[in-house]
């Protein structure tokens, strides 16, 4: 294996999500749809399952190689007012680093 350290989940998810673009890809340029001939990737994101992720109310929780790290968030109205609502979380996260900034 090339990376022993990550989880395998994560390079799961890492197949799942390159598969699936490719996908859509050929499927608009079959249609013609495509800009380019060749896949592009121009925005990038990291899907991960239950087993990788865990909200809490101090923020959330990534599974790592060898432990788990806590990234604070800070949860505004909207969210508290569907959450109160009766609305659940997904079982799955998709979030994407930008600059220092964490979007989940």
């Amino acid at each position: 294996m090339k990376y022993p350290e990550i989880p395998t989940h994560y390079i799961h998810e890492a197949i799942r999500d390159a598969s699936q673009r490719l996908k859509s890809f050929k499927k608009l340029k079959k249609k013609g749809l495509a800009k380019t001939n060749k896949l592009m990737i121009r925005r990038w994101s990291v899907g991960c399952d239950n087993q990788l992720w865990k909200l809490s109310f101090e923020g959330v929780r990534l599974a790592t190689h060898d432990s788990w790290i806590n990234i604070p968030l800070y949860f505004h109205k909207l969210f508290w007012r569907c959450y109160n609502g009766g609305w659940t979380l997904r079982s799955s996260a998709r979030w994407k680093l930008v600059g220092s900034k964490l979007y989940l």
